[in-house]
């Protein structure tokens, strides 16, 4: 069985892009995917700062680079913070690892 039967979140990825002297933040696609929990101890290991992390498993072949923002079905923002290739021996298992922060949400 394949680990894509685990990806059940639809996330759509927006990125920076540029038009001559102008910037915008554009949604440049959407995928699949699951959102995994890390525990505080790990996030402090990995990125030295306690911060509300979580890694997303997705397609080895899913668009999406450091820097990009993640949005969630329920509206929840999320920086893409790190990748990391998961390239295990089996091919049922092979899939995208990403580190993301979770952005605040600001009440209005």
């Amino acid at each position: 069985m394949s680990i894509d039967r685990f990806f059940d979140t639809l996330f759509s990825v927006s990125r920076m892009t540029w038009t001559g002297d102008l910037s915008e933040e554009s949604v440049v696609g959407t995928f699949e995917g699951q959102l995994q929990m890390i525990d505080l101890e790990t996030v402090a290991n990995v990125t030295g700062m306690s911060t509300k992390s979580n890694y997303v498993w997705c397609a080895v072949d899913t668009d999406v680079q450091v820097g990009d923002t993640l949005t969630d079905p329920d509206g929840q923002t999320y920086s893409v913070r790190g990748i990391q290739k998961m390239n295990f021996d089996s091919a049922n298992n092979k899939h995208l690892q990403l580190l993301v922060e979770e952005d605040e949400i600001l009440l209005s």
